[in-house]
């Protein structure tokens, strides 16, 4: 797939905002429920990392799921009155500031949480198995789809926690929270 008019028009107001002077600055910020990647890859050149807020995430990055994550709609999870099922905004606060102390100090983060659950994310070139990384990493002309399915032959693994079964698209799924992830980005949305 490739970007559309629609986006490179985006693009171009987007960059718009860079050629006006500092005294009239206009901070322009592109927020996107798509998960497909194309309003990074125009052709058109503007700031897409400090202006685009993939809200709902992106395909091609994966992330951690913790293996158990029982905060649901209760009165002792600071959420919303609503389930939430996966990510909750306690455990996301008490990771940042456990993280922003640890980090001042020197020290590393506690090992019972996994720096891809919340901070950061997987490339598919950082999965494991190496035979599940090759998969994920072929591109478009490469798959022969009369060819039978590809399948994995072992489960995915995360590289940071080393837990089976527990990488995902990182892409906001049904009953997950915004803040279940830093890369969805919705404190600056």
């Amino acid at each position: 797939y490739k970007p559309s008019h629609g986006h490179e028009a985006i693009a171009q107001i987007a960059s718009m905002s860079d050629c006006v002077d500092n005294k009239n600055k206009i901070d322009v910020k592109v927020i996107t429920q798509n998960v497909d990647g194309l309003h990074s890859r125009t052709c058109c050149e503007w700031d897409y990392k400090s202006r685009l807020i993939e809200a709902h995430g992106k395909v091609g990055l994966y992330k951690c799921i913790p293996e158990e994550d029982s905060d649901t709609d209760s009165e002792s999870d600071i959420d919303d009155d609503r389930p939430v099922k996966l990510g909750s905004r306690r455990k996301a606060l008490l990771y940042e500031k456990e993280s922003t102390v640890r980090l001042d100090q020197g020290k590393k983060l506690s090992p019972s949480t996994c720096v891809y659950e919340f901070s950061k994310s997987l490339q598919s070139s950082e999965i494991l198995p190496m035979s599940a990384r090759e998969i994920l990493m072929r591109k478009k002309g490469e798959i022969d789809e009369s060819s039978t399915p590809l399948t994995l032959e072992k489960p995915l693994v995360c590289p940071g926690c080393k837990k089976r079964n527990c990488v995902i698209p990182n892409a906001l799924l049904f009953d997950e929270g915004y803040h279940s992830h830093s890369h969805y980005n919705f404190q600056r949305a």
